[in-house]
């Protein structure tokens, strides 16, 4: 083992370690969202054979857990109604390399209720230090076409913002929001 020179031992010593957590990233329309791993249950792909007949590509799955799913559109949820610079797509209407990235997220809010939803883009394992998370205030100029956001990541001056949701404010029941119940 290397002993510490003086040098090496000021080098780290001068080093704080940041406290970092761990998110599963994912696009939405043009904008990138994030869960915190903690609430995750799943994270898996929709095969396209798999799809069912109503057209909004969810797919029941082989699953070990006895509670049901409910399903939600995060669509829906995230995006206000007031949102029309992005037109609306279909889950799986998406080009052929999007198509074939097609996933599931499942997660688990703090009263253990379960929430399901589908995304058209291949999510992201990231560990973010906890200083680049800082609040959604109303001088963000999305504030009020993003809902369900709790908070929004930084990770550096020229590169896009992610919006951390929050699982409870995610399954909170707006008007026009239908869940399914997946089992």
């Amino acid at each position: 083992m290397a002993a510490l020179t003086p040098l090496r031992a000021r080098r780290f010593a001068n080093r704080i370690a940041e406290a970092t957590q761990q998110y599963v990233t994912f696009r939405l329309r043009q904008y990138w969202f994030a869960l915190p791993v903690e609430a995750l249950l799943r994270v898996s792909s929709v095969d396209a054979g798999s799809r069912d007949d109503t057209g909004n590509g969810l797919a029941a799955t082989e699953t070990t857990e006895t509670d049901a799913l409910v399903i939600i559109d995060v669509s829906q949820q995230i995006f206000a109604e007031t949102e029309t610079a992005a037109p609306k797509r279909p889950f799986g209407s998406a080009g052929a390399s999007e198509a074939n990235a097609s996933c599931s997220i499942a997660f688990q809010t703090s009263t253990g209720d379960r929430f399901g939803f589908p995304i058209d883009s291949q999510p992201k394992l990231q560990r973010i230090p906890q200083s680049k998370v800082g609040p959604f205030t109303s001088e963000h100029p999305l504030y009020g076409k993003l809902q369900s956001v709790s908070a929004i990541i930084v990770t550096a001056d020229d590169a896009e913002p992610i919006f951390l949701l929050g699982p409870d404010r995610l399954c909170q029941s707006n008007d026009g929001v239908a869940y399914t119940h997946l089992s």
